[in-house]
């Protein structure tokens, strides 16, 4: 089995296209389960676009997987422009 560490970087451009101001959590999982440090919140205003990045440095080994959510704190019509995923070695 091989293993790495690795950067993992999402990037996105989003914009709240209803109603007012709205929370969003942004969380890394790995295999199903949270990264300890893979997570934030921020707002999405209504009608302004923003960009957004999440961080995080992980081991991976053969086979495993990362997953992003992105989760409103209440109901709204959220636009995506743009959204990359980069998963670099450094070990």
């Amino acid at each position: 089995t091989y293993s790495t560490v690795a950067q993992v970087n999402f990037t996105f451009s989003y914009k709240n296209n209803s109603g007012t101001s709205k929370n969003l959590e942004v969380t890394f999982y790995k295999n199903g389960s949270p990264l300890n440090g893979g997570h934030i919140i921020i707002t999405a205003d209504s009608g302004s676009w923003h960009d957004a990045t999440l961080t995080d440095v992980t081991s991976f080994s053969t086979n495993d997987y990362i997953e992003v959510l992105v989760k409103g704190d209440s109901a709204f019509t959220l636009d995506i422009a743009s959204a990359s995923l980069t998963v670099m070695g450094v070990a």
